[in-house]
């Protein structure tokens, strides 16, 4: 879309009803699970990658859960989170105002994660085939 923001994006829907910018991320990265290009390094300028560690510790959620991102299309993100951070497993109306600030740049990291799951990319070796046949390369830190 014209190298707009997602908070752009947001607030000039056709119907003319905003949404919130992490949903035209969530889109974009949906984009991306059916094969359509998207511009990753400039959607990253506006999102939070997760770090390696970050990778790493949701990758260790997945195994430890025994759930796949890629073959199941509906593992909750929650659930996952609740694996190392248990404040996600309670109704949102019961955390604190901490507990939502330590959840909150989760939502964008997870997001992330599944989507370049399911597209094949493993951060730890970026040259892997299926990073290759998507041509992902993002910079991680």
């Amino acid at each position: 879309s014209k190298g707009e923001s997602p908070e752009v994006i947001a607030i000039q829907q056709p119907n003319g009803k905003p949404i919130q910018p992490a949903t035209v991320v969530g889109h974009a990265l949906t984009a991306l699970e059916q094969g359509r290009p998207v511009d990753l390094m400039r959607l990253s300028k506006w999102t939070s990658l997760p770090s390696l560690q970050q990778w790493d510790r949701l990758r260790e959620a997945e195994l430890s859960l025994d759930v796949d991102v890629v073959t199941n299309d509906k593992a909750s993100a929650v659930a996952l989170l609740a694996d190392f951070i248990p404040a996600a497993g309670k109704a949102a109306a019961e955390r604190t105002d901490e507990e939502k600030a330590v959840l909150a740049p989760w939502y964008e990291k997870i997001k992330w994660f599944m989507a370049l799951r399911r597209v094949g990319y493993d951060p730890a070796d970026p040259d892997a085939a299926g990073a290759k046949r998507q041509k992902l390369h993002i910079g991680w830190g």
